[in-house]
Order: C-alpha cells, then structure tokens, then sequence
C-alpha cells in the first residue's frame, strides 16, 4: 500500500492511496479461505468445498469483507506513519474504484486534526470559585417536593366541578365533523389540572363539568401541536367527569422519611443536606472552570475542525428536539426547517467546538488519553441513569461513529479537570459572588453589551 498526502488546510488532509493488485489478490485470497474453513455444504467434507463453489456463492460477502479488512488495515498503517490523530473520524471514498481480483484499488481519505496552537501560559491561572455552603431553604424545597410527589389521592366531597391542582378522572373522545377520530379517546384518564400537560381550551372544559356530567367544546390544536394529524385542526372534544382528587401532602416526620427508606425525618435531612452539598460544589467547581477555559481562550487563535463543528450542531439539534417533544411539540411542525435551525445553533457550536479543540490539544500536549476501558464505562454509566440498554446502545455508538464524538468530549472533559488541578483556587463568599456578578450586569446593561443590545432590542 502506498499514500500520497495533500494538505487541504492546517487542520484537513486528504490522501490518495493505491493498493496494488497483488494485496487485493492476497486479501481476497484470505477471506476465501477462512470461509472456506468455516462452511458446511451439501456434498462437500467441511474445508473441502472448493474455492470456485465458495467465490460464486459468497462472491459479494467475500469482496465487502476483504475490502473492510484492507481499508481499517491501510488506516493502521497510515497512522503509524503519519503520526496523524484524525477527530471525528474518517471521510472514505471508494466510488471511483472496484475491489476486484487482478486490479488495482485505489480510493481516498479525508480527515481533520487538531491545529497547532501557540499555547499561553495554562498552569497555575488564579481563578475565583463561589464558596459551597449548606442552604436551608433549598433543602426545605427539596423536601417540598418530596412531599408533593408522595402525595396520596383523596376523592373530593360533592359534585364540584375540578379546579387547578386538583386531579379529574375523565372519558374523553373527539369528533369531527361528527364522526369520531381515531386514537383521541381516552377512558379514566388522570388529568392534573393547571400542570401545563393539556391544551388550555381542554382544561377549562374541563373545569366547567360537575362530577357525573358530560359536556363538549370545540378545540383548536395548534400548528405546531405535536401529533401531526392532528395539528391545526379543530375537533368537537366530549369529556365525562367521573371525579376528583385531591392530592394530600404527607407531614415531613418520621413515619414519612421511614416509608422512603431512611431512618427518621432527621436522617433523610442530613441526607439531602449533603447530597445539596455535593451538587452545589459540582456546579461551582464548573464555574470556576468555565473561567479558565474562558481565559486561555481569550489568549488564543486557531482554526476549529469543520466536522467538530458539524457534530456539535447536530448535538444541539437533538438536545433542541428532546425538550420540544418533552413539551409536546414536535419539531417538524416548526415554521423554521431543519436547515434554518442548524444556522441558528451554528454559532453556539463553534464556541463549543474550539473549548473542545483547545482542551484535545492541550491533552495531547500533556499526554492525557482515553483507554477503551474507560470509554465503555463512560457508556454503561450513561445507560444505567438513562435505562438504555448497554449492549445496543454500545453496538450503535461503534456502528455510527458516535462512539469517536463520545471519546473526544470525555479527552477534553479529562483535560479540563488537569486545568483545574493545576489551577489556584481563590474562594470566594457566596455574598461577594453575587454582589460582583449583579455589577457585571449592570456593566453590560449601561455598556449597551447584553442580550438586548445585542439582538437590536432597546
């Protein structure tokens, strides 16, 4: 194999490899032979069927393998010799080529790395973090909402009609033009009112009906609705109100931490004190290090790797997707389209994307690495606070490439934490934080460089 390198950019290369006939005979040959070791035939001892059988019958698998084995072979080799660590992977071109006995193969790769960078000084930065102390009052709101997700149910006394924050028990269908549409009908359904988990028009049908009586009202669904059969549309809702519930908040006491799992009320406060703690002096430790990346990034000019970039929006996008659909909306009923979208996100991933470059290279510089073994973990982690099956998601990380996304971003979560280390900590009191951070907002504010100054609203 032999490889001609042509410099696209700093940080892109696209190479031109040639495989000659002899090497693709050899491989080929190999393929056909383990295949051969391993198949049954009719009429034929196992590893006595002949070659010629084995290449009509398995002729394509045998080619689409040898080529794989050749391809992630020169790509071993390419490396070695070039020293090259591509990120985001490969771009591999094989159109203009068929791999085939007696022939030459020849095909093209393309691939980013990381840009040289004229590093400052990163070790030793002073940085400011925000003291991490306990909060009473967020604990008592932790344990507010303890209280309202174990809340028991308690049917209401008389007919009343339900009002916000309490639960209806309700048939509901829709029609339209008389005739009933399919899959918008329900039996029983719990519905909390005032939680935002229905269209407002249904909810306050709803909350007109006594209990025991029926009633109907046209509803709009929005254009953006997210069941697209749905959407725009206007159907003839009929809703029956069975009941309602109260929901009936438990004391915080003894009994109430014991049916949870903990020893008393005492104990589980402790608990949720120092579990408030621990996240408190995560999220502070991140501000601090989103102050030191921010300085040596202020220090430094570099290009950022296209496909890094592509990556990230696309990451975005989904991230984007999740909390519409978790609202109710699908993102195809948009009025922007997908490619509208991923310009909107683009500049947020460039700034994504050169932390991520910078903190790689400055891995590389330091000789930080990821082994496999904790890439693995990092997915089974990732599963286990998901509920994603390990095995599956594993197998789609590998066979889309994404696994390579997910071993960059955990290399420059990795450098990240060196900066920290090697980083003076001056700590700061909560109070303090706060005072200078209400300043820097109204700097910006009087500066005319905040949000609203930036987007032209006045």
């Amino acid at each position: 194999m032999e490889f001609t390198v042509t410099e696209l950019s700093p940080i892109k290369k696209r190479l031109a490899v040639n495989v000659p006939a002899s090497e693709v005979d050899a491989t080929l040959a190999a393929s056909t032979a383990l295949l051969r070791d391993s198949t049954r035939m009719d009429g034929f001892r196992k590893g006595k069927v002949p070659v010629s059988v084995i290449e009509k019958k398995f002729g394509r698998q045998i080619t689409e393998e040898s080529r794989e084995n050749t391809i992630n072979m020169n790509l071993n080799e390419i490396a070695e010799k070039t020293g090259d660590q591509p990120i985001a992977g490969y771009n591999i071109n094989t159109d203009d080529s068929e791999f085939a006995k007696g022939k030459d193969f020849n095909y093209t790769i393309e691939y980013e790395i990381l840009p040289t960078i004229d590093f400052p000084e990163y070790i030793g930065i002073e940085v400011e973090e925000t003291k991490s102390e306990p909060d009473p009052e967020a604990i008592d709101a932790i344990i507010e909402k303890m209280r309202k997700d174990n809340a028991e149910l308690v049917v209401a006394d008389g007919n009343a009609p339900a009002r916000d924050g309490q639960i209806a028990v309700i048939d509901f269908e829709g029609f339209e033009n008389g005739e009933p549409v399919k899959d918008v009908k329900s039996m029983n359904f719990s519905l909390e009112l005032g939680a935002r988990n229905a269209l407002e028009d249904f909810e306050e049908l709803v909350k007109s009906i006594p209990v025991g009586h029926t009633a109907e009202k046209e509803i709009a669904f929005p254009q953006d609705f997210i069941a697209p059969d749905l959407a725009g549309k206007t159907l003839n809702m009929r809703v029956k109100v069975h009941a309602v519930k109260n929901k009936v908040e438990p004391e915080f006491n003894d009994e109430f931490a014991k049916k949870l799992g903990f020893e008393s009320a005492e104990n589980l406060r402790d608990i949720i004190g120092k579990s408030y703690l621990k996240s408190a002096k995560e999220l502070r430790k991140s501000e601090a290090q989103a102050k030191l990346l921010d300085h040596i990034l202020k220090q430094t000019e570099f290009p950022v790797p296209e496909g890094m970039v592509e990556s990230t929006v696309a990451l975005l996008l989904g991230d984007f997707a999740s909390r519409l659909e978790k609202q109710g909306i699908s993102i195809h009923s948009l009025k922007k389209d997908i490619k509208t979208l991923k310009e909107e996100f683009r500049p947020r991933a460039e700034e994504l994307a050169r932390s991520q470059a910078l903190l790689m290279a400055i891995a590389e510089k330091e000789n930080i690495d990821i082994t496999d073994q904790e890439v693995v973990k990092g997915v089974y982690e990732s599963c286990a606070r998901s509920g994603e099956d390990f095995e599956q998601t594993y197998k789609r990380l590998q066979e889309t490439g994404m696994i390579f996304q997910m071993k960059d971003k955990m290399l420059a979560d990795k450098a990240m934490d060196f900066l920290y280390e090697k980083a003076k900590i001056k700590y700061v009191d909560p109070k303090l934080a706060d005072e200078s951070a209400n300043e820097k907002s109204k700097d910006k504010e009087n500066t005319g460089t905040g949000i609203e100054a930036a987007s032209g609203d006045k």
